[in-house]
């Protein structure tokens, strides 16, 4: 089978293309031919086939950016992109042709590539497979949360997201993110998609309640490479947090959460930080003399999985919903219990009391509470670790995802 892998990145910046990467590996050991299309960046890893890619409306070089960054000639050029790219239309069809391929799966290509792929795999009689990882095609800003708590405001109408300013606090953006969804939606976008797969049954549901097609939506667990995430049961004395810093991720909760801990432990927090949050996180520590916690960056496959190794425990402490983390999967297979919040995903993913422990969203003191009683019940830990990998060898390997996968294709295809 000729496998197209679509997402708008080809380098990794996140769980989202440590994921494609894994796939691609799946998916080539059993035979298949994997061809990737994404967008031209200077970070893109070498493939034969970029020459297929569309350019980025934002340039080779702008993966982040800010409404304040950008002249009024490259917001046109992004607000033309996130309606339709015809460019990313017309090269999707000729990959598709030249590369005779069978199926589309996409990852991550809101914003810029949807729904111009959409329509370029529909013209060419080929079945999209959609990976949906996040709210992006129910909520503007893709996470239900606006002002410091879970918002579905825009249930009602995408309006409430200007309002609100939920796209980089910023109206133009938002306006432009609202006008695109309500176009996609006068097009009957979604409609063209074969199957959705949901990453957790909490996005399942929430994509059924909003309107999608049950017999359209499949959850299907999330592969974990338990060959290179190898379990540990010792530890280097700190807590880790690995995801973006960012309000909705509750990274300020578990700083005063920290602060009121009173063990002699460590907080490493690693991950990619925007609008400036990290520095003002280490000024308030600064201001507060909080000490021992060190903020490590993004950093590269082999250092995160040392950084997994060296852990405690990890803790997820979102404020918002969760829909199926690749870092508390990714810490389970390493041996190390989580710690996260009771909102989303968490639940499904965290037994408590078996291979982690749940607490309340945004409440310092329950977070702390929970955080000293994995430092002082070390045996009760280490056998939640254990317990948290035999969950990842039973039910989110690689090969589990692979028969999942297989399933969809075959039912598609057919």
């Amino acid at each position: 089978m000729n496998i197209l892998l679509c997402n708008y990145r080809y380098f990794v910046s996140g769980g989202t293309e440590r994921y494609l990467f894994n796939l691609t590996r799946i998916l080539e050991s059993k035979g298949h031919t994997v061809v990737p299309f994404s967008m031209q960046y200077k970070k893109n890893e070498p493939t034969p086939f970029s020459r297929y890619f569309a350019l980025s409306p934002s340039g080779p070089d702008h993966v982040q950016f800010d409404d304040s960054e950008l002249r009024l000639s490259k917001k046109l050029r992004l607000f033309s992109a996130l309606l339709y790219n015809q460019e990313a239309k017309r090269k999707i069809k000729t990959i598709i042709r030249q590369e005779k391929i069978d199926i589309v799966h996409t990852i991550q290509i809101v914003n810029y590539l949807y729904p111009s792929v959409i329509d370029g795999c529909r013209e060419m009689g080929v079945p999209v497979a959609f990976m949906a990882q996040d709210f992006q095609l129910l909520c503007p800003s893709y996470n239900f949360f606006c002002r410091g708590r879970i918002c579905e405001k825009c249930k009602d109408g995408y309006f409430n997201a200007v309002r609100n300013r939920c796209l980089k606090n910023s109206y133009s953006l938002s306006l432009a993110k609202v006008f695109a969804m309500y176009l996609h939606r006068y097009l009957k976008v979604n409609e063209k998609i074969s199957a959705f797969l949901a990453v957790s049954e909490f996005l399942k549901n929430k994509m059924i309640e909003y309107g999608f097609d049950r017999s359209r939506v499949y959850h299907i667990p999330l592969p974990i490479d338990v060959d290179a995430l190898k379990p540990c049961s010792e530890n280097k004395g700190y807590i880790l947090y690995m995801r973006g810093i960012n309000e909705m991720r509750g990274i300020e909760v578990l700083v005063g959460a920290f602060k009121a801990l009173d063990r002699p432990v460590r907080l490493k927090i690693a991950g990619e930080a925007h609008d400036n949050e990290s520095r003002r996180l280490k000024k308030r520590m600064l201001d507060e003399n909080i000490n021992n916690v060190e903020f490590v960056g993004f950093k590269p496959v082999q250092e995160i999985e040392e950084l997994y190794r060296g852990a405690i425990f990890c803790v997820v402490p979102s404020l918002g919903y969760e829909t199926g983390a690749h870092f508390t999967l990714e810490a389970m297979a390493s041996g190390k219990p989580v710690l996260g919040t009771r909102v989303g995903a968490n639940p499904e993913f965290i037994d408590e009391g078996v291979d982690g422990l749940l607490c309340k969203p945004g409440d310092i003191g329950d977070l702390c509470d929970k955080m000293r009683y994995f430092i002082d019940n070390p045996r009760v830990t280490i056998q939640m670790g254990k317990d948290a990998r035999k969950k990842i060898e039973e039910r989110y390997t690689s090969e589990i995802h692979y028969q999942s996968l297989l399933e969809i294709y075959n039912s598609v295809l057919s």
